[in-house]
C-alpha cells in the first residue's frame, strides 16, 4: 500500500483527483439541488449530441446491436456504428441501469482510461520522473489565452475559441467517451510502435517476435479507434504516416533511433486497418442518416481566425517549439509523431 504514496504516483494520484473533482463535483451540486419533482439528466457539453449517445444505449438495451438514429422519423437501416453505445446498453440493460446514468458510468470509467494511457504516453516521452510531473502539470493546468470583450455593455471572459469550451482548463476533460476512449487508445497505438522501435533497436532489427507481439495489439487498438471515432482514426492515420515520414527525411545521425527498421511493420499495419477505414468512408458517403450527419459536419465551419486558433493553444505552443529544438539531436519515432500532431493542423 505504501508504494501508492511514493513519489512515482504522486502525480497520477494528483491528475485523478483534479480531473475528477473538476468534472464530477458540478453534477454531484446539481444532483442534489434538483427539485422533488424533477430528475438530474446529467447532461453535459452539445445536448442534442447527449440524448443521441442516450437514445442508441437505450437500443441497446432493447437488444439492438446494430444502430440508427431516433431523430428522423424515416425508417433509416440499422449499421454497425458507434458499438460502444450499444453494448454498453446491453450490458446496463440488464443490470437495470437507466441510459443517463449508464451513460455517466460510461463517461467515469472513459475519463480513467484515458487519464491512465495518458500517464504511460507521458512515462514514454519523459522517463524522469522531474519532466514527467511537468508535462503533467502543463497538461493539467494549459489552456488557450483568454481574451476580454465587451459584450451587451459588460465585460467578460472570452473563451479562446468562442464556440467551444474545450480549450480552458477543466472542459477540456468533458468530450464524450468514445472521444476520450478512441484518443487512449491513439496513445496506446504509439507506444507500441516505440516499443517496438525500441526492441529491433536493441537487437539490430533481428527480432521478429517481440515487434510482431507488439504489431498484432497495434492492429486490434487500430480497429478500436476505428469503430470509436473515425475522425480520430482518420487523423492518427494521417499523423501516424506524417511522423514516418519526418523520421526518414530527418538525418539518423541526429536521431536516438532510426524509424526504418520499422517501415514494413507500419505497412502490415496500414493493410490490416484498411478494411475498416473503406467501411466507415463507405458509411459515411452513401448510408443515411451517417451520410446526411457527414454533410452536415462539413458544413460546419464556424468563423475562426488563423490568430484564434493559436491562442487556443495557449503558451504550450512556444513551450513545445523550445522543447523540440532542445531535443534535435535525440529525436525519436514518437517525438515526430507528437511533433506531426500538434503541428500539422496549425498548417492545415
Amino acid at each position: 500500500m505504501k508504494r501508492f504514496f511514493t513519489r512515482k504516483y504522486i502525480s497520477i494520484i494528483c491528475l485523478v483527483v483534479f480531473v475528477f473533482c473538476a468534472l464530477y463535483l458540478p453534477h454531484v451540486l446539481q444532483y442534489f439541488r434538483s427539485g422533488p419533482d424533477t430528475r438530474y439528466q446529467f447532461a453535459a457539453g452539445f445536448i442534442p449530441d447527449y440524448y443521441q449517445y442516450l437514445s442508441w444505449i437505450k437500443s441497446g438495451s432493447l437488444g439492438d446491436f446494430l444502430l440508427t438514429t431516433r431523430y428522423s422519423g424515416i425508417a433509416h437501416p440499422k449499421v454497425l456504428v458507434h458499438p460502444l453505445f450499444s453494448i454498453t446498453g446491453q450490458i446496463t440493460g440488464r443490470l437495470h441501469i437507466t441510459p443517463p446514468y449508464a451513460f455517466l458510468l460510461l463517461q467515469i470509467i472513459a475519463t480513467a482510461v484515458f487519464l491512465y494511457m495518458l500517464y504511460l504516453f507521458i512515462r514514454t516521452l519523459y522517463p524522469s520522473g522531474f519532466s514527467r510531473n511537468l508535462a503533467i502539470c502543463f497538461f493539467l493546468f494549459g489552456t488557450g489565452l483568454y481574451t476580454i470583450a465587451k459584450e451587451a455593455g459588460v465585460w467578460q471572459v472570452v473563451d479562446p475559441i468562442s464556440w467551444s469550451g474545450h480549450f480552458n482548463i477543466i472542459s477540456k476533460y468533458s468530450i464524450p467517451p468514445h472521444h476520450l476512449l478512441a484518443l487512449a487508445a491513439w496513445m496506446g497505438l504509439v507506444i507500441l510502435f516505440t516499443r517496438s522501435l525500441l526492441a529491433l533497436r536493441q537487437a539490430q532489427g533481428k527480432l521478429k517476435g517481440e515487434t510482431f507481439r507488439n504489431l498484432l495489439p497495434s492492429i486490434i487498438l487500430g480497429w478500436c479507434i476505428a469503430l470509436l471515432n473515425p475522425s480520430i482514426f482518420l487523423f492518427g492515420l494521417i499523423f501516424l504516416i506524417s511522423g514516418f515520414v519526418l523520421s526518414v527525411l530527418y538525418p539518423s545521425k541526429l536521431q536516438a533511433l532510426s524509424s526504418k527498421l520499422l517501415l514494413k511493420r507500419l505497412l502490415i499495419f496500414l493493410l490490416c486497418v484498411s478494411p475498416v477505414l473503406l467501411y466507415n468512408i463507405f458509411i459515411l458517403r452513401l448510408v443515411p442518416p451517417w451520410s446526411i450527419m457527414y454533410q452536415r459536419t462539413l458544413a460546419f465551419n464556424p468563423d475562426t481566425s488563423f490568430i484564434n486558433y493559436l491562442f487556443s493553444l495557449g503558451p504550450l505552443l512556444p513551450l513545445s517549439l523550445i522543447g523540440i529544438w532542445i531535443i534535435r539531436k535525440r529525436l525519436t519515432l514518437i517525438h515526430f509523431i507528437m511533433a506531426s500532431w500538434a503541428y500539422l493542423p496549425i498548417l492545415l
